[in-house]
């Protein structure tokens, strides 16, 4: 069973369409709308109010004919582009000269694909609003994963997250939660790409398909490697913040360093650490996000870059959202582990002998990332604009077919998932296959689309059974002994 909930029919309104079409003039803004004709018209009346004066709509429809009818009859001072394959059946609209953004553009793309390609053909826009249909499957009605580099911007890929409307909801158990962000696996930011996909497989059952990752949207953060070498040194030593601080604790900052760039007994190698997370840039449903672009000019970096970056993030999950508002939350002080992130900081600290370390080693994991060991080459990933041009792509949602086996023993009850769906089978039934079960039958047994909420309805009912029991001794007492 699909847990994504249908977006109700009409609940747009003036208030919210008005605070959502910020910036028409200067800015940049996409905005889901419901698939309505009237959500549509609007969404551009209140980009007018707000500076608008041209309009594209495609491809040209019954209901592009309809919007333009509607706003000829409520407002003057709009005037109508189509694009060229449209405009011998564009009533009341003018042909889209080569080059030019209108102030609002307007997508009906009914296909999803098509809808996605089209919206990526607008990385270039640097002002406007874009507005596109809401669908069960787009915006918010879906949950994205979030992986990072240790010490390459992990707060700041959360707060974008939560930017974008995104509710926390960190440990991953089975099922991505639609409207949340989780981690790939368990509550670890950090999850390594041969970790994943090597030893989950020999971990989890039946090798793990039952994990929704492929057809789930991934923001990956990665840094340059030398600058992640200085954020560990700062950081891995204090009591605390690792496991193995002890380790480090002794050394001063230099020959923290030196560790952390060729330790043969636990850290191993700079290299070796950061290369395990190279594979998750080759993956078409990874948006990879450099700290380089999305810290911005506070860290160093630059208005531009994190604005791009924002804006084709926006675009590739469909997400609603003003990039300006956005870029003024990721730069968070307050998070945990804030150390004043800047770009290029290893510039500064690295000593000659440190250098000669880096110069020693492989540089290949530098340049899957796009960057550089030499001092004198850019700070920012080559890569960025590759990255920021991929398209995304998700394989179709995998249901699970075969039960399998999360819990054993849980107040009496197995936890087990199936067709995506968690269900507790009492313990008592003995072993029951769900596969052949009817469905008249499976819909007896405990279930929900949350394992939370399947264990929170087995404790109720845990309750509701032993109140009723002890209702039912007192009552049994009290006709034992109608005189007392």
């Amino acid at each position: 069973m699909n847990i994504v909930k249908a977006i109700p029919a009409a609940r747009i309104n003036q208030k919210c369409a008005e605070a959502d079409a910020k910036g028409i003039l200067g800015g940049l803004a996409f905005k889901l709308v419901p698939d309505e004709t009237q959500a549509f018209v609007d969404a551009i009346l209140v980009a007018k109010k707000r500076g608008a004066r041209t309009v594209t709509i495609s491809p040209w429809s019954e209901r592009a004919s309809l919007i333009v009818a509607a706003l000829r009859l409520e407002t003057q001072g709009l005037e109508f582009w189509c694009l060229p394959a449209d405009t011998q059946r564009a009533e009341g609209a003018k042909e889209k000269m080569p080059g030019r953004m209108s102030d609002v553009e307007v997508f009906l793309h009914a296909d999803g694909e098509e809808l996605a390609t089209e919206l990526m053909g607008q990385l270039e826009r640097e002002r406007g609003l874009v507005l596109a249909p809401a669908t069960p499957s787009n915006g918010l009605n879906r949950a994205i994963f979030l992986i990072s580099i240790p010490k390459s911007g992990t707060h700041l890929l959360i707060e974008l997250a939560r930017a974008m409307g995104f509710a926390d909801g960190r440990q991953f158990e089975f099922i991505a939660i639609p409207g949340r962000w989780h981690y790939v696996e368990f509550s670890n930011s950090h999850t390594t790409a041969p970790g994943f996909f090597i030893d989950s497989v020999r971990r989890e059952a039946f090798g793990n398909r039952h994990h929704p990752f492929p057809s789930t949207p991934t923001l990956f953060s990665y840094r340059h490697p030398l600058d992640v070498l200085v954020s560990e040194a700062n950081y891995y030593h204090k009591s605390g913040r690792t496991l193995f601080s002890g380790y480090l604790e002794g050394l001063d900052f230099e020959q923290r360093v030196l560790r952390l760039l060729d330790d043969p007994w636990l850290l191993g190698s700079l290299r070796d650490r950061v290369g395990q997370f190279t594979a998750w840039l080759e993956l078409s449903n990874v948006i990879p996000v450099s700290f380089e672009e999305l810290v911005g000019a506070k860290g160093g970096g630059s208005v531009q870059a994190q604005r791009q970056l924002i804006w084709s993030v926006l675009l590739k999950l469909q997400v609603s959202g003003v990039v300006g508002d956005i870029a003024k939350r990721v730069f968070n002080p307050v998070s945990a582990t804030f150390r004043a992130p800047k770009i290029g900081s290893h510039r500064e600290v690295l000593s000659a002998a440190a250098w000669e370390v880096v110069r020693s080693q492989p540089a290949d994991y530098f340049e899957r990332f796009g960057y550089s060991p030499d001092p004198a080459s850019p700070l920012m990933s080559v890569r960025c604009q590759e990255f920021l041009r991929r398209p995304l792509r998700l394989q179709p949602p995998h249901n699970v077919d075969t039960p399998v086996l999360l819990e054993q023993g849980f107040f009496g009850h197995n936890v087990v998932l199936f067709k995506n769906r968690f269900f507790g089978i009492p313990c008592s039934s003995g072993p029951l296959d769900l596969s052949t079960m009817p469905d008249e039958e499976l819909s007896q047994l405990p279930c929900s689309d949350q394992a939370l909420i399947l264990r929170e309805i087995i404790l109720d009912k845990i309750v509701s059974e032993r109140v009723e029991r002890l209702v039912a001794d007192a009552l049994r007492l009290r006709d034992d002994n109608p005189a007392g």
